[in-house]
C-alpha cells in the first residue's frame, strides 16, 4: 500500500439519521442532450454563469452555472456550451451533491425538467455510493479489507484524517474509505458510466437498481478464519502441503498476503475468510439506499 499526503479535500457533512442505517448517493452526475431553458434561473437560487474554457485546458464546455436547487437547497452544477462536438459529448452535464438532503430521482427529474426548453434525453454519467458508520476504527476497516485490486493507496490530510483508495481513479468503479470526522468512516463507492451501462443503469430511476446490486465481489470487509482454512486445507492430498499451508497461515499476516498464499495454491479465498457483522450492516444499508 503506497501512502501520500492527501490532496483532495473531503466534506465532513454527514446525515445523521442515516449513519449506521441507510446508504445514499451523495453525489451524481448526468449526460443531458436538451437546451438550456431560457428561465432556467427560476429553478435555482444564487445562480451565476462563469467562463470555464482556458488555452489548453482540454474541457469540452466553455461554462459552467454554480447554483443551489430552490426545491432542496442541494449544490448543483451544470455545464454547457458544448465545446468537442464528439458524439459522446452531450449539450449539457449536471451535478447534483447531497448537502442539505439526500438527492433523489424526485429531485433530480424534477429539476432537469426544469432547466431544459424541450424533453431532454438524460443518462446517469457517474455517481457516489456511501455509507457512513460508527463503532469501528480506521484501522480495524483497514485490517478486514477485501478486495481484488492491484492499485491501493492511502493519503492523509493536514489534519491526519486518512483516506484509502481501492483501484484507479480511470477504472469503471472505484472504492474509497476515509475518515469523514472523529466519530464517522465513510465507505464510498465511485462508480462510472462503464459499469453503471454493464449494470443496467441508464436513466435516474435506474438508480433504484443499486440497492439489489452485487457491488461486494470486488470490495467487502472479512475476517480470516482458521476453523474454514482448516477444512479446505484438509482436502489437499499432501500432508506436506497441508502442514506447510497451515504453518504460512498461522502467521501473523495481512489480509492481502493470506489471499495471495490462498490464490497461488488454488484456493478461493472466499471459502476462507467469512463476512463480518459489519458487512452484514452495509449490504443491509444498501438495501435501504435512499433514492
Amino acid at each position: 500500500m503506497r501512502e501520500k499526503k492527501k490532496s483532495r479535500q473531503f466534506s465532513t457533512r454527514i446525515f445523521p439519521h442515516f449513519v449506521n442505517t441507510m446508504a445514499l448517493i451523495d453525489t451524481v452526475a448526468f449526460s443531458v442532450n436538451g437546451e438550456l431553458a431560457e428561465n432556467y434561473e427560476q429553478a435555482l437560487v444564487g445562480s451565476r454563469d462563469i467562463g470555464i474554457l482556458r488555452p489548453g485546458g482540454g474541457v469540452f464546455y466553455s461554462r459552467c452555472i454554480f447554483a443551489k436547487t430552490r426545491l432542496t437547497g442541494n449544490p448543483v452544477t451544470i455545464h454547457h456550451g458544448r465545446v468537442k462536438k464528439f458524439r459522446n459529448v452531450p449539450l449539457m452535464k449536471i451535478t447534483f451533491r447531497s448537502v442539505k438532503n439526500p438527492v433523489t430521482a424526485a429531485e433530480a427529474i424534477f429539476l432537469i425538467g426544469r432547466l431544459t426548453s424541450t424533453t431532454p434525453e438524460i443518462t446517469v454519467s457517474n455517481l457516489e455510493l456511501t455509507y457512513d458508520i460508527t463503532g469501528v476504527t480506521f484501522e480495524s476497516l483497514r485490517r478486514h479489507m477485501f478486495h481484488r485490486a492491484h492499485r491501493v493507496t492511502l493519503l492523509k490530510d493536514e489534519m491526519g484524517r486518512r483516506t484509502i483508495y481501492i483501484g484507479s481513479p480511470k477504472s469503471s468503479h472505484q472504492v474509497r474509505v476515509y475518515e469523514k470526522n472523529e466519530d464517522v468512516i465513510r465507505i464510498e463507492f465511485a462508480l462510472r458510466r462503464s459499469f453503471l451501462s454493464r449494470h443496467g443503469i441508464h436513466r435516474p430511476e435506474d438508480i433504484a437498481l443499486l440497492r439489489r446490486l452485487n457491488i461486494w465481489h470486488f470490495f467487502s470487509l472479512r475476517r480470516f478464519s482458521k476453523t474454514l482454512a482448516k477444512k479446505v486445507i484438509s482436502r489437499k492430498r499432501s500432508t506436506a502441503v497441508r502442514e506447510h499451508l497451515m504453518s504460512r497461515l498461522r502467521r501473523d499476516r495481512s489480509p492481502e498476503e493470506l489471499i495471495s498464499i490462498l490464490r497461488r495454491n488454488r484456493i478461493d479465498p472466499r471459502r476462507v475468510f467469512r463476512k463480518t457483522s459489519l458487512q452484514e450492516k452495509l449490504e443491509a444499508m444498501q438495501r435501504r439506499l435512499v433514492w
